[in-house]
Order: structure tokens, then C-alpha cells, then sequence
């Protein structure tokens, strides 16, 4: 996950620009005798000027988004050997902890930050700060603390960030929509000249607004819109963030596209014009945005049966992603594809039609609606004998090379994500009641799961890791294990072997999740025979990947 803003939700690990350089005193910070994490004393060193603590940041921050854990960690390092006060840097160091070591070593590198940070005068406590801080006893689950410096923080700074998230939150929680709603206007109302606080109150109404558009009519949805877009493009002009603003005008068309179709095309326009104000390298960074666009004018103009303007989007949504392919695309290219193929269709184009439905078939997940789709398609307007026998033959090559294509891309985004960092160790029961340890699987990929029998996406994930083990059994060099954390473990055994698992599963201590940092389940971790974590995965899609992603991870693991 990259470390960068979220405009959404302002939280202290975004806070990149001069508030996270180093404490507010006008002579810097006092010099100290640094230490690193692991107690050595360090050599003493001149405090470093705000201007050399920016760089070392951004550097870090550089490391980090790039992957290289440790680069980053080396260089916070020397950063918070030579400034104690740079909060957000504490926070990034302990993130870079967390993915070259384990939660416990984390945990090590918080409470070192915390004494450290303890001993900072009140009046050079600013609200990164208390954010930070926080932060770090949430990590160490010291609720009374949390609670504590959370009152003290909305003390001093009652306007501050904290306290407008709290308001956020507050909103949030509201279940009436028009309730929630009011509270939002009068909000906008009351900072109008806060035009990131604004930005942020917009967004979560329009969000709302989004999530129930059923109950609101297209003057409503229309009139919410144009708040919005006048709010974020402020904030677009403020931060010099024009990337933001085309996220939003495809987000307001894509709104609109169901309630208000002529003011989403006109929305979608603004986002092709704003997309051409861009650099050529925020284009091809954005490019993605940009073509999400064309979908959400072919809908629009399909409810408003335009179907000259529905063909000349579907034209160009389909010739950007056949000049340069997005793998994957970020919207449903096979839905698209078909809405394309309507309009070609209303207009009497019959064989392009037919095309982009046999392309609808190749991009979609699950191919079957399609595959009926265009069945139909082809009665209503039937090919010769062996114009069909072409067509269906070119079809079936055409998904063969797709998928090869699709796999490839999968695999490419996938190794991305690979780690490496050491596994925590344990020893643990097994259903049977025998004792079984980390280091009984040393020289072998290890696929480790963590479950529970009330999750239901952990037992279509079981499903899938019976196959994995049936797969690997006679695989010397591939073991696998099943840690279960449910509270009540006396039905597991039983629960097991009606669901033919004959994988080994093993019974959480209480202390196993944490040490695998395992805050939502299904968990998903290959370790290799050196006992690293080289892939730590949460969730599961049951997108039809899960058994290849999981032959590319043991792959890599054995290298």
C-alpha cells in the first residue's frame, strides 16, 4: 500500500509537506545522545535543519512506496537518531518495522518512540503530535491512554484535524440520510473558508447521496453535484491537485449516469477537458480515470436513447484500451463492452456488434451471462454455417490468448506485493491433540491460513485450500497448516472432518493472531523454507484466481 494523501480521510500518516518536519521551536531541537531501536548508543551527532529533515523524509517515504522496507528503515533511523521530534516519521518507521520484522518488533520500536516522545514540552506538542501518539498506544491496545490523549489533543486544539474527524465520524454514524444530510450542510455552511475541510464534508455527502440514490430525485442528485464539483475543484486549485478533480467528475458522472443522464454527460465532459489540462506524465499516471469516462457517457446516452453519441463513446472507450490495454481495467469492461454493442446494434451495425459482445465474453469474470448474450445475439442476427464455424473458432482463440494475457498481468501484479520478513514462531496444538511448531515446517513452503468456522469467506477459501493440499501432497517441499481462532474450539475437531479437511489445523493460544499482526480473517501467508514471509494476504475474492495465484506464490517462495 502506498504511503501517500488520501484527501477523503485526513489521517497523520499523509501529512506530507512541512508540518511533518521536525517541532516547532525556533531553534530546533535540543541535541541529544541518540540511541537506536535496539538500545545501543549512537555517536552524537548536530541536530539536523529543517530543510536536510524534509529530505531524509521524503526519501524514506520514497523507499517505502517503492517497496525497499529496509532502505526506508535505515534512513529513519538516522533521521530519528538525529530529531526526536518528527512525529510522522515515528509512524512511518513503525510501519517499516512492522514489514521487515514482526508485531512484536513493532511493538518494541513504539514503546522506544513513546519515551522518547513523552518527554516533549507541552508547548511543542502539536497535534501530529497527539496524532501520532496515539496512534502508537493504539498499536500497543492501551485504550486508557488512547482515550486520555484524545481528550487532551480535543482540548487544545478544539478547531484542530482530530476534531473535525470526529465531527466526520460523528456525521458517520447517523443512520436517518436526512438527518446526516442536514448535519452536512450546516457544516459547509460553517466552513466555508476551509476549503480541505469542505472538500472533505462534500465528499462524504455526495458519498451518502450516491448510496441512496433511490430515495432522492435527479433535481436532488443534480443540485448535490454541482456543490460538489464547485468544492472540489477549489480544492483542486488550492493543493495544485488536478488528478483529484478528475477522480471526482468521473465520480459525479458515474452518479449521475443512473438519475440525471444528461448532466452526467455534460460532467463526463469536463473530466475529458480537465484530463487535457494535465502534464503528459500526470496522463499517463491518471490514464485509468480518463477512460472510466467514456463508460459512464455510453450509459447516459444509451437511458437517453442517443445512440450516435453511445457509438462514438463506445468507439473510444474501445480504441483506448486496444492502443494500450489497462490489466486490470478499474471498471467492468465486459459490461461496457456490451452497452457498446447495443448501440451498434440500435444502429444496424450488426457484425460490430457482434464483436464487441465476443470482447465483452473475453473481459468478463464470469463469462457465462455473456457467453448467453451473445448466443441471442446471433439468433436474432444469424451468420451462414461457416461464417459462424469462423467466428465461433476465432472466438475460442481469442479467450485462449486473453486468458494467457489476463494470467500474465495477475502475476506481474501479484510478485509485486511479494515481501520479505522473518515469520513469528509457535507452537501450537493440533485437532488431534498433538503438539506442532513453526520450526517442524523449516525447509519447506509453508501455506498458513488463519480461519474461523462463523466466517464466511474463510470456508469458501477452505474449499479452495483442499484442492491447493490435494495438489501438493506428494510435493516433499510444500506443507501446509490451518491456524482456527475461534473462541469455542470443542466442535473445530468434528466441524474438520465433516468438511473434509485433511490438511493440518491448528488451535489459536490467544497469541498466534497477534504475532501475525491477523486483524481481519481470512489471512492468507506463504513462508518460505527460511522461515520468511515472502506473500501476507487478507481476504478472499472467489474471482476464479485463488489456486493460480497461490501455484505463482509457493513458486516464488521456493527461489
Amino acid at each position: 500500500m502506498k504511503f501517500r494523501p488520501n484527501p477523503r480521510f485526513l489521517s497523520i500518516l499523509v501529512l506530507l509537506s512541512a508540518a511533518a518536519a521536525p517541532g516547532t521551536a525556533q531553534n530546533g531541537p535540543s541535541p541529544i545522545v541518540p540511541r537506536d531501536f535496539s538500545g545501543s548508543v549512537a555517536t552524537t551527532k548536530p541536530p539536523l535543519s529543517p530543510t536536510s529533515s524534509t529530505a531524509l523524509f521524503d526519501a524514506a517515504v520514497r523507499n517505502y512506496n517503492a517497496g525497499k522496507f529496509w532502505d526506508c528503515r535505515t534512513i529513519l533511523d538516522d533521521l530519528l537518531a538525529l530529531t526526536s521530534d518528527h512525529w510522522v516519521g515515528h509512524a512511518l518507521y513503525w510501519d517499516a518495522v512492522e514489514r521487515t520484522a514482526d508485531l512484536n518488533t513493532k511493538k518494541d520500536a513504539v514503546r522506544a518512540s513513546l519515551v522518547r516522545m513523552l518527554a516533549t514540552p507541552d508547548e511543542r506538542r502539536t497535534e501530529d503530535y497527539f496524532t501520532v501518539i496515539i496512534r502508537g498506544y493504539g498499536v500497543l491496545n492501551d485504550k486508557q491512554q488512547v482515550a486520555d490523549y484524545t481528550t487532551a489533543a480535543m482540548k487544545k486544539f478544539p478547531r484542530g484535524e482530530m476534531a473535525k474527524r470526529k465531527l466526520l465520524a460523528d456525521i458517520r454514524q447517523e443512520q436517518a440520510i436526512d438527518k446526516a444530510i442536514a448535519a452536512y450542510d450546516a457544516q459547509l455552511a460553517a466552513s466555508a473558508g476551509d476549503v480541505v475541510f469542505s472538500y472533505q464534508l462534500a465528499s462524504d455527502k455526495f458519498d451518502r447521496l450516491a448510496g441512496n440514490r433511490t430515495f432522492y430525485d435527479a433535481a436532488a442528485m443534480t443540485t448535490a453535484a454541482a456543490q460538489f464539483e464547485g468544492i472540489a475543484k477549489a480544492y483542486s486549485v488550492k493543493t495544485g491537485d488536478g488528478p483529484t478533480y478528475l477522480s471526482m467528475l468521473r465520480w459525479i458522472a458515474e452518479t449521475l449516469s443512473y438519475t440525471a443522464p444528461q448532466e452526467s454527460i455534460r460532467y463526463a465532459q469536463m473530466g475529458v477537458e480537465q484530463y487535457g489540462t494535465l502534464s503528459s506524465s500526470t496522463r499517463a499516471n491518471f490514464r485509468g480515470l480518463y477512460i472510466q469516462l467514456w463508460p459512464a457517457i455510453l450509459r447516459s446516452a444509451l437511458a437517453l436513447q442517443d445512440w450516435p453519441t453511445a457509438r462514438n463513446a463506445g468507439a473510444k472507450m474501445a480504441q483506448e484500451l486496444e492502443d494500450r490495454p489497462i490489466m486490470p481495467p478499474a471498471f467492468d469492461e465486459a459490461a461496457a463492452r456490451k452497452d457498446y454493442a447495443t448501440a451498434l446494434e440500435k444502429l444496424r451495425l450488426f457484425n460490430p456488434a457482434r464483436e464487441q459482445l465476443a470482447a465483452a465474453v473475453m473481459a468478463a469474470k464470469v463469462r457465462t451471462p455473456y457467453q448467453t448474450e451473445l448466443k441471442a445475439f446471433n439468433s436474432r442476427h444469424p451468420l451462414s454455417g461457416i461464417e459462424q464455424i469462423r467466428f465461433d473458432r476465432a472466438l475460442s482463440t481469442k479467450l485462449s490468448a486473453a486468458d494467457s494475457v489476463r494470467d500474465e498481468a495477475l502475476k506481474t501484479e501479484l510478485l509485486k506485493t511479494q515481501i520479505r520478513r522473518p515469520a513469528a514462531t509457535f507452537r501450537l496444538t493440533d485437532i488431534n491433540g498433538r503438539s506442532v511448531g513453526f520450526d517442524d515446517f523449516r525447509g519447506k513452503v509453508l501455506v498458513l491460513g488463519f480461519w474461523a468456522t462463523w466466517c464466511a469467506p474463510c470456508i469458501r477459501e477452505m474449499e479452495e485450500m483442499k484442492v491447493a493440499y490435494q495438489t501438493y501432497s506428494d510435493d516433499p517441499k510444500v506443507a501446509f497448516a490451518v491456524i482456527n481462532v475461534d473462541a469455542d474450539k470443542t466442535e473445530i475437531p468434528r466441524k474438520a472432518r465433516e468438511s473434509g479437511y485433511r490438511f493440518p489445523i491448528l488451535l489459536s493460544d490467544g497469541k498466534v493472531e497477534g504475532a501475525y499482526n491477523t486483524e481481519r480473517i481470512p489471512k492468507l501467508l506463504i513462508i518460505d523454507g527460511a522461515g520468511n514471509v515472502r506473500f501476507d494476504r487478507t481476504g478472499y475474492a472467489g474471482d476464479g484466481t485463488y489456486l493460480r495465484k497461490l501455484d505463482w506464490m509457493i513458486e516464488a517462495a521456493r527461489r
